[in-house]
């Protein structure tokens, strides 16, 4: 989905502000926050496994 989503978000926006007004700004809003998400440059957490103790920790994006 996400593929889908960054390769026609462009297209999509475009045509709804052709037929009208467009769509509603936390629609874009989300789409754009969608396509952040999982992409280290945008930030990540650095997490260690509290019970078990783990020498590596684990790198999450959000």
């Amino acid at each position: 989905m996400y593929e889908a989503v960054r390769d026609h978000l462009a297209t999509l926006l475009a045509e709804a502000s052709e037929v009208g007004r467009g769509l509603p700004r936390y629609v874009e809003r989300d789409f754009a926050r969608y396509l952040e998400c999982g992409v280290l440059a945008h930030g990540f957490a650095r997490v260690r496994c509290g019970s078990c103790c783990c020498r590596a920790p684990l790198l999450t994006a959000g």
